[in-house]
C-alpha cells in the first residue's frame, strides 16, 4: 500500500472514530461500545505511527508526553475517577498528539488531511441545512435510526430524520426549528460549523472553497446558538478590520448576525402571548445561555469550596455536587474535574496549535466556557485541522507574494 492511500485510510478512520464517539448521536447506540471505540482507537493510533514512520522526537513531544504521563500518574494512585474515564480522556489526548506528529511530518499528509476533513464538513452542514427545512416546514418526523429510544432523546421536543435531530423552541403558537444534524445538542454542532467557518476563511481560494463557508455559516445561522452569533460577529469585525473578505460581503453577513443575535437575547418576553409589541424588551431566559449561566454560578461555587489540593489537581470525573446542574461549562468542567493544573495544559496545548491565529484561539475560548469541548475527538482534530489550515495558508501567500516579486 503506497503512502497517499495509508494516509486516506487512516485519516477516514480517525473521523469516522470521532463520529462513533460523543458527542455524536452514534455513539449512544447499542452496537458502539467503549470496547470497539478503543480497539478502533487503538488501530488509528497505530495507523498514525506508521503514517509519520521514523519523524523527529520535538520537544514538544516530550514535554506533552510527560504532563500526560505526570496527569495519568496521578489519576491512577488517587484513583479519584473511573478507569474507563481515565483511559477514554488520555487517549483522545494522545491520538491528538499522534495526529499532530503525522500532520506535522509532511504537506502531503495536511493537504489530504484538510481535504477529507472540508468533504465531511460539506456533507454535515448539508445534512443540517436539510433537516431544519424538513422539520421547520414539514411535518416528516421519521425516526429511522430509533434515536427516540437513546439517550433520553424521547423526553424532550426532538425531531428525527434521516439527515439527523433538531429541538423544537416553543413561543406559544410558534415553533423554532433548531437544527443539529447528528450531535447531540445545538451548541456542539454550533462550535463544529465555527471551526470550519474558520477554516474557510485560511481556503478562501476558489468558489469549492467558498462554497464549504457558505454551507457551514448557514447551518451554523440555524442552529440558533447565542455562542455561535457572537463568534461570528467576532469573526466579522475581525476580518471587515484586516480586509481578508471582500469588505460589503463581510458587512453584510456582520449585519445579519448581529440582527439575528439581537432578535436572540432581546426577544419580547411575552412572546408566548402574542404581545410582541407593546411588552419591552425579553430577557435572555428564553435561550439556553441563561442555563449554561446557572449552570458555570454552581462551578464557581464547587471551585470557592475546595481545598488547595483539589483546587490544584481536580475532583476527578466522578465528582458528584447537590446541585442536579451538570457541569456543561468547559471551563469548570475542567477546573472542578481536572484542576487548575488540567486547565493550565489544556489551554497550553490550544495556545500552541492556533498561536498564529488568534481570532481561532479566541473563538475555542469563548466556546469554553459554553461547552466541555476537551473531552472530544471531534472538536480536537478539528483545531488540528485549523492549524493545517493556517500552514496552508501561509504557503499560499509565499507563492502570490514569490510571484509578485518576479
Amino acid at each position: 500500500m503506497n503512502k497517499h492511500s495509508l494516509l486516506i485510510i487512516t485519516f477516514s478512520i480517525s473521523i469516522a472514530l470521532a463520529f462513533f464517539s460523543p458527542p455524536f448521536i452514534f455513539a449512544n447506540m447499542d452496537f458502539m461500545s467503549r470496547d470497539i471505540r478503543a480497539f478502533v482507537g487503538l488501530v488509528v493510533m497505530l495507523l498514525l505511527i506508521l503514517c509519520y514512520g521514523r519523524a523527529t522526537i520535538s520537544i514538544f513531544d516530550i514535554c506533552a508526553l510527560s504532563c500526560v504521563i505526570i496527569f495519568f500518574s496521578i489519576e491512577f494512585l488517587w484513583q479519584r475517577s473511573l478507569w474507563n474515564n481515565i483511559f477514554s480522556y488520555y487517549a483522545v489526548i494522545i491520538f491528538y498528539l499522534l495526529l499532530f506528529r503525522t500532520l506535522r511530518a509532511d504537506e502531503l499528509n495536511r493537504d489530504i488531511f484538510i481535504g477529507i476533513w472540508v468533504r465531511v464538513g460539506y456533507l454535515l452542514s448539508i445534512f443540517s441545512i436539510i433537516v431544519f427545512v424538513l422539520h421547520q416546514f414539514t411535518i416528516l418526523n421519521t425516526d429511522f435510526f430509533n434515536f427516540s429510544s437513546l439517550g433520553g432523546f424521547g423526553n424532550y421536543n426532538y425531531q428525527f430524520s434521516l439527515f439527523g435531530l433538531s429541538l423544537n423552541k416553543n413561543f406559544g403558537s410558534f415553533t423554532l426549528v433548531r437544527s443539529h444534524g447528528y450531535f447531540i445538542e445545538p451548541q456542539y454542532a454550533a462550535f463544529y460549523f465555527t471551526i470550519n467557518v474558520l477554516l474557510s476563511s485560511m481556503l478562501n481560494k476558489n468558489r469549492y472553497y467558498r462554497g464549504f463557508y457558505t454551507s457551514n455559516i448557514l447551518a451554523g445561522l440555524l442552529t440558533f446558538s447565542v455562542t455561535f452569533y457572537m463568534s461570528m460577529v467576532l469573526f466579522h469585525v475581525f476580518k471587515l478590520l484586516s480586509n481578508r473578505f471582500d469588505f460589503f460581503a463581510s458587512a453584510f453577513v456582520f449585519i445579519i448576525f448581529v440582527v439575528f443575535l439581537f432578535i436572540l437575547i432581546l426577544l419580547p418576553e411575552q412572546i408566548s402571548n402574542g404581545d410582541m409589541v407593546s411588552n419591552g424588551l425579553l430577557n435572555i431566559s428564553h435561550t439556553s445561555f441563561s442555563d449554561r449561566m446557572i449552570r458555570m454560578s454552581n462551578g464557581m461555587n464547587i471551585l470557592t469550596n475546595s481545598s488547595f489540593f483539589n483546587f490544584l489537581l481536580g475532583h476527578g470525573v466522578n465528582f458528584k455536587n447537590d446541585s442536579d446542574r451538570a457541569l456543561s461549562s468547559g471551563f469548570f468542567n475542567v477546573l472542578v474535574k481536572r484542576g487548575l493544573f488540567g486547565f493550565i495544559f489544556v489551554m497550553t496545548m490550544l495556545a500552541i496549535f492556533l498561536r498564529r491565529n488568534y481570532l481561532s484561539f479566541l473563538i475555542c475560548f469563548l466556546y469554553f466556557f459554553a461547552i466541555a469541548w476537551y473531552v472530544d475527538y471531534i472538536f480536537w482534530i478539528g483545531i488540528l485541522a485549523l492549524w493545517a489550515g493556517g500552514y496552508i495558508e501561509t504557503s499560499t501567500e509565499k507563492d502570490i507574494n514569490r510571484v509578485q516579486i518576479e
